[in-house]
């Protein structure tokens, strides 16, 4: 249609990296052949890394950057779509902690604060890369295990083999 726009990453001469939004029109002569193309550009960088820390509060907990209950809600859909397709169970935990408000109460907040943060890299350590560890709210976490097995006898031990690793730890 001789216009185009959209985002593209660009180079600069010092070979830093950046966001641009380029637009491209097309002029034509009068027998309706291209002339020239000009292109107009503007960075917006800036911009991008705003968008992005944004998504970033709107989706992850600010003290163990844990996914929060609205990535996991997100997450979870996805899991149940994808166990409704392939038939693989998946399996969803949740965890609180005992006695946290009384330690919080008596040790200040930020000792509570340095304990979530464990709890959160614990967690983590205990599940594989496809699965979720999320932050559900004071001292609660929420484990979603995707992807387990075909079988529920099998895919019920396999959750049950990360819940102990996730008690042990």
């Amino acid at each position: 249609s001789g216009h185009w726009q959209g985002e593209v990453w660009n180079r600069r001469k010092n070979g830093e990296v950046y966001a641009e939004w380029l637009t491209i029109n097309t002029l034509y002569h009068d027998d309706g052949s291209v002339h020239r193309r000009v292109g107009l550009f503007s960075d917006i960088t800036d911009k991008k890394n705003f968008e992005d820390i944004i998504w970033t509060q709107a989706n992850f907990d600010h003290l163990t950057d844990l996914p929060n209950r609205r990535m996991l809600n997100d997450r979870l859909n996805q899991a149940l779509a994808a166990s409704k397709r392939s038939h693989i169970h998946g399996a969803l935990m949740f965890l609180d902690l005992d006695n946290f408000k009384p330690l919080n109460d008596r040790h200040e907040h930020g000792v509570g604060d340095l304990l979530l943060i464990e709890v959160a890299r614990r967690l983590s350590q205990c599940v594989r890369e496809a699965d979720t560890v999320a932050r559900f709210g004071g001292d609660e976490f929420v484990v979603l295990l995707s992807e387990l097995h075909l079988d529920r006898s099998i895919a019920r031990e396999q959750a049950h083999i990360v819940a102990e690793k996730i008690r042990v730890s």
